[in-house]
């Protein structure tokens, strides 16, 4: 099985102000945990993206014919200084499921910001509305959706999960995804082996 997570600098896995395999790693490892030691791990992050700049490069992860696509935008789509709409953010992510496949394509909702930390550019009442929006485009693609926000803020103190600029992800942080991504896989492998037992 092939899967390919499609998103910005978090998906990139950037840490210390570079980009990293922190998120491929902590993935692989969490899958061969689960006996799934043959996925192929494939990172389309680029550091700056929002959902715009994601559909010009969308091509490439389509020629990745990968059996899952995670699409993970947000962070930077529900920040103030970009002029991308929640109505521009529901119709790029729909038409991202579309495209790659509806069934393949898994969203990530975009995850908690942690206000004290980081600029006025970003707020989690923001967040909450990109957050919804990716709802509604998974509704209307039919595709499926992790709440990424919502298992953050589950925490007592979710702050834990992000780096001291308080939107790029810690340790603890991409372990929480690395899991979370890991365990839908699972789900997906095991709903096909029990197709292909009937």
């Amino acid at each position: 099985m092939k899967i390919a997570i499609f998103g910005d600098s978090i998906t990139a896995g950037w840490v210390e102000n570079r980009v990293s395999f922190v998120l491929k790693e902590k993935l692989v490892k969490q899958l061969e945990k689960m006996n799934l030691k043959k996925v192929q791990v494939s990172l389309f992050g680029v550091p700056g993206d929002d959902c715009l700049l994601g559909m010009k490069r969308i091509d490439e992860v389509e020629k990745s014919h990968a059996d899952l696509i995670f699409v993970f935008f947000g962070a930077n789509d529900a920040s103030k200084h970009r002029n991308v709409s929640e109505e521009i953010f529901q119709d790029t992510l729909l038409e991202m499921a579309l495209k790659l496949g509806n069934e393949k394509t898994i969203f990530l909702t975009p995850p908690y910001y942690d206000e004290v930390a980081g600029d006025e550019k970003r707020s989690n009442e923001r967040v909450e509305k990109y957050r919804i929006r990716t709802f509604l485009a998974a509704q209307q693609a039919e595709s499926e959706v992790i709440d990424l926000y919502k298992q953050m803020t589950n925490y007592s103190a979710p702050e834990e999960f992000l780096q001291d600029d308080g939107l790029h992800f810690s340790e603890e942080g991409y372990d929480l995804l690395a899991g979370m991504i890991a365990a839908k896989v699972r789900e997906r492998v095991l709903k096909k082996m029990k197709r292909s037992k009937v």
